[in-house]
This record gives C-alpha cells, sequence and structure tokens, in this order.
C-alpha cells in the first residue's frame, strides 16, 4: 500500500494486518465488521462513551489523561470494565428527526462478550450501565450475529 503522491510511503501488506489486529482506542477487526453490517442495515451508529463532535471535549494531557474537573475522575472510575463483556456502538433508528446535538436514547446497544457468551455478572454489569437493551455481537467469519437476554435467570431443573 502507498502514501499519498506526495510522501512515497510504503507500508508492507503485513504491517497493513498487524495494524489491523491491534486492537488501540477500541478499534479492531471485528468492530468494524459490526459498524460495516449495521451502516449497511441504515443505522446511526455511535462508539459508545466517545461524543460525537470534540467540540466540548476537554484538552488531553501528554499522558493521555483528560480531566475538567474532579466528576471526570469519578465518572472514569465508575466506567471501569473489569470483565470481558463491553459495550461497543451506541445504535441509532435511522430517522429524519434525528439530530447529533440532540440524539436521545440509542434503540441499543451493541456489545461484544469475548469468546464466550457473556456470564449473568457480566450482564448485569452492563445493564446496570446503560439505560437501554443490549445486543451482544458475535463475529465469525464475516458474519455477524447479535443475540441478547430476556431475562438471566435460568429455571432449575428437577
Amino acid at each position: 500500500m502507498l502514501g499519498s503522491e506526495d510522501d512515497e510511503v510504503m507500508i508492507p501488506l503485513k504491517s497493513l494486518y498487524e495494524k489491523i489486529a491491534e486492537e488501540k482506542s477500541g478499534c479492531c477487526w471485528e468492530s468494524y465488521e459490526v459498524y460495516r453490517y449495521l451502516k449497511g442495515l441504515g443505522y446511526i451508529i455511535r462508539r459508545h462513551g466517545v461524543p460525537w463532535t470534540s467540540k466540548d471535549a476537554a484538552i488531553t494531557t501528554p499522558s493521555g489523561e483528560c480531566f475538567k474537573d474532579k466528576d471526570d475522575v469519578t465518572r472514569l472510575l465508575e466506567d471501569m470494565q473489569l470483565c470481558d463483556a463491553r459495550a461497543v456502538f451506541d445504535v441509532y433508528l435511522p430517522t429524519s428527526r434525528f439530530k447529533k446535538f440532540s440524539p436521545g436514547e440509542p434503540s441499543f446497544v451493541a456489545c461484544f462478550s469475548g469468546d464466550s457468551p457473556p456470564s449473568k455478572e457480566d450482564v448485569k454489569v452492563l445493564q446496570s450501565r446503560v439505560a437501554t437493551s443490549l445486543m451482544f455481537c458475535h463475529v465469525a467469519q464475516g458474519r455477524v450475529s447479535f443475540f441478547s437476554f430476556n431475562s438471566i435467570d435460568l429455571p432449575v431443573l428437577p
């Protein structure tokens, strides 16, 4: 792959695959597959927890920290995820009334759960952080599947 006409920079294909495979800033190939699938269906997609614009965002320090006030630290600690399941995208229905400055509640939040279904505790933790329904994504061989839980209590079999 070549850079712009002025640069003459060559990026080897192996290096390109390595960049796609490493998950930096929450981006990975699976995330792209889910984004592409939902976008192709016409949904409006936003990365979970990331503002639409950087207009109101605070300036980050060289270490990458971004604090406007002490409440930001508290919010960051509350949002820490110690489980494999994580919210990835806020998904909105495509409507003519949708405005980025006032999007409202998403229709659902797309989540990843790792290689296996999320545990009951992981689902409860995510549900406590998100005010809307959760849809868990699974990507296999380029196909995206979604599943959700109406109830996370299983009956005891005799």
